[in-house]
Parts: structure tokens; C-alpha cells; sequence
């Protein structure tokens, strides 16, 4: 299976086993609705996507304590917004 055929849930549980490929895929899945989230918020297009890579990297090193692989675009997006 390549990375475009799995899905979000499966590229989540790639990337908990450390597979950075899989998490910028899963990221990159999000992105927009990340970009959204932000971009409310802060109103600035650059700023927003500022937050976006800060989430991200938030993402990443607290990715062992997202309960639910499922919900990983609702917590990203709502990593971006905060």
C-alpha cells in the first residue's frame, strides 16, 4: 500500500511508530482545514499558516497522546485554532 491508498487512521498509526513520512501525509490531509481554523482566528494569511507549522510541530511531539487515531484532523485543527 502506498501512502496516497492508506488512509488518514492508518497514516496516524504509521507516524506513532515514527514514520515522519506518514505524519507530513496525514498533516498535509488537514492542512486546508488547519489553514481555516487559523486563518479564523487570526485573520492574517502568513499568520495562519505560521500557526499551521507550530501545529504541526505541536502535532508531532504529543502524537502519543492523541487518544483516538480517528480524530486526528479534529484535534490538528484544533491545535491550529489554539
Amino acid at each position: 500500500m502506498t501512502m496516497a491508498d492508506a488512509s488518514l487512521e492508518q497514516l496516524v498509526v504509521r507516524a506513532r511508530r515514527g514514520d515522519a513520512r506518514a505524519f507530513a501525509d496525514a498533516i498535509g490531509r488537514c492542512e486546508r482545514a488547519m489553514l481555516a481554523a487559523a486563518f479564523g482566528v487570526l485573520g492574517d494569511e502568513h499568520a495562519a499558516a505560521d500557526a499551521v507549522q507550530d501545529a504541526a510541530m505541536k502535532a508531532w511531539l504529543s502524537l502519543g497522546r492523541l487518544a483516538d487515531p480517528a480524530r486526528f484532523a479534529a484535534w490538528g485543527v484544533g491545535i491550529a485554532r489554539n
